[in-house]
């Protein structure tokens, strides 16, 4: 070998190489070995392991199946229940029914359990049958409403004829003591919507009965230009309220039909818990038969361990050595390699000095060229990301880095900030009408003028987006924004840049809205964005082409 460095190199890959390879060979070998082996053996559990995974298993998650199925329903029955709406009962009843027919044909599809099938049906049946109510309680539900719609309707038309100006001047006590006593029947037929018990609606029916009787009455105390309104107004009312078709008795069937369905709503629950109670039941009768069948295979499996032991503790035996090779000539070597990495990712300098010529070597002078080329690279982006691309200043990203620094430093040295939000007049129209390129050109000329106004180093200036700007000033208050606002726009003015389309003047102007943040009365940096866009937004409001300062 006359070239000892390179036959090293050479002899060490290789050796590396060969010695995976060796390794895998021998533990194929192995494998092959106590698989010729063990084959004959497992090969009496095929028909047990067949039956489980054909018919045992299947069967129970079957019948898990429709159990879920059916504990599902009971969501879907309470759904039903509480429908408010003939639409929501609708979609309620066609889920129900589509349930009801998937649990039905799971059924049939794995031999049909004429016991199971028979509670379904007779749970269907009482499902139409609550749909029924339902159905019949919204109905009355609408039927109630239009009543009490009407009733409110003629009330109001009542009390309008009462208090029209024709009149109202002319309203006589017992005038007025009628429609008092009109208000108070409104007002207690419309207690029944509310109460829950029968027995105090029947109570209200007569006291409305009664209140009615005496509202004939007192008719006839009434000018003669109003008793007959007041007469078909009370027949009205008694219509409305009382009788088979009235809003009292109507509320009085509603509460019978919400007592049935309600009633309707627990059997059927009732039945579909008994439902679920017997498929879980022969869930756990197949569950106890795979166990048993499992324990059974277990067993004979256990037999066979035993006849493996002395095979297997050689192979690991020599798995064992193949291990301690491979920790002391891989192993070793990549922990160290790891550890080098992790202290570089702690912000520790790289220092990868694993030596040698293989596999791993390699790896570590690749990673060393990776992660310099990687940090090359997030330096560049890290600088990209936080510039604007048109304009070369900063961006929307760097100003929302820097703004919480420069507040929280104000806090900690006790002085002001001053953010001024600046906004190109009448933009889209220089756009529209000079074109995107000569807008793209406008903008990169303000951008500079902004740039040259920066008095300090620590000023920040940033394209806050489109043909926004803001301008950052730290231990600048409020006036010393105004006066930097004043030079900005001098210096716009003297740039001069044509815009004929402008309804301010024949060249670009702007609007600066101005937001000083104090503090002894911090906010957020959010907050001090939106307070300077509100001085925007009132610059623009006063003619454009001006600052305003912020006022709470």
């Amino acid at each position: 070998m006359t070239v000892n460095k390179k036959n090293k190199r050479v002899w060490r890959l290789y050796s590396l190489n060969t010695f995976f390879v060796s390794l895998l060979i021998f533990v194929s070998v192995l494998l092959a070995a106590i698989a010729t082996l063990v084959y004959e053996r497992l090969k009496e559990f095929d028909v047990i392991l067949d039956e489980i995974s054909t018919e045992s298993i299947p069967a129970a998650l079957h019948s898990n199946r429709v159990n879920s199925q059916v504990n599902s329903l009971t969501y879907l029955i309470d759904g039903l229940a509480q429908s408010s709406t003939q639409a929501s009962r609708r979609i309620a009843n066609r889920e129900v029914s589509a349930k009801v027919s998937e649990i039905m044909a799971m059924i049939e599809q794995h031999g049909k359990d004429e016991y199971l099938a028979m509670h379904i049906q007779s749970m269907k049946d009482e499902l139409e049958h609550l749909n029924r109510l339902i159905d019949q309680r919204l109905l009355l539900d609408d039927t109630i409403n239009k009543r009490k719609t009407a009733l409110y309707k003629s009330y109001n038309k009542i009390m309008d004829f009462m208090l029209s100006p024709n009149h109202r001047s002319n309203l006589s006590p017992t005038s007025f003591l009628w429609t008092i006593e009109l208000a108070d029947i409104v007002a207690t037929a419309s207690e029944s919507l509310t109460s829950e018990r029968i027995n105090q609606v029947r109570q209200i029916n007569e006291l409305v009965d009664t209140l009615l009787s005496k509202q004939y009455q007192s008719i006839d105390n009434l000018p003669e230009k109003m008793k007959t309104k007041a007469t078909q107004v009370t027949v009205e009312l008694q219509r409305l309220l009382l009788g088979e078709s009235g809003m009292i008795n109507l509320r009085s069937e509603q509460l019978r039909l919400m007592g049935r369905s309600i009633g309707r709503g627990h059997f059927v629950r009732n039945l579909v818990t008994d439902i679920a109670n017997l498929s879980e039941f022969r869930s756990y009768e197949l569950n106890n038969s795979i166990q048993l069948e499992t324990l059974k295979t277990s067993q004979r499996i256990k037999q066979q361990i035993k006849l493996l032991g002395l095979l297997s503790a050689s192979a690991v035996l020599g798995l064992l050595i193949a291990v301690y090779m491979i920790r002391h000539r891989v192993v070793n070597r990549l922990n160290k390699l790891n550890k080098k990495i992790q202290s570089h990712i702690d912000g520790e300098p790289l220092q990868v000095d694993i030596r040698g010529q293989d596999e791993i070597a390699d790896i570590a002078r690749s990673f060393r060229y990776f992660t310099r080329t990687i940090e090359i690279q997030q330096q560049q982006l890290q600088e990209l990301s936080l510039t604007d691309g048109l304009t070369g200043i900063a961006n929307r990203r760097a100003l929302d880095e820097h703004l919480p620094t420069y507040l929280q430093s104000a806090i900690r040295h006790h002085w002001p900030v001053s953010l001024l939000l600046m906004d190109v007049d009448y933009f889209k129209p220089y756009n529209d009408n000079y074109g995107h390129n000569k807008g793209d050109e406008c903008l990169q000329q303000i951008a500079k003028i902004l740039t040259r106004c920066k008095r300090r180093d620590e000023d920040f200036v940033a394209r806050y987006g489109g043909e926004e700007f803001v301008f950052v000033l730290p231990q600048s208050d409020n006036r010393g924004a105004e006066l930097v606002a004043t030079l900005l726009q001098q210096a716009i003015e003297e740039q001069r840049i044509p815009h004929e389309h402008s309804l301010v003047a024949d060249h670009v102007t702007m609007s600066i809205g101005i937001a000083t943040f104090h503090y002894d009365d911090p906010i957020s940096a959010d907050q001090l964005l939106k307070n300077a866009d509100t001085a925007l937004y009132e610059a623009k409001n006063l003619g454009r082409n001006r600052f305003v300062s912020f006022i709470e």
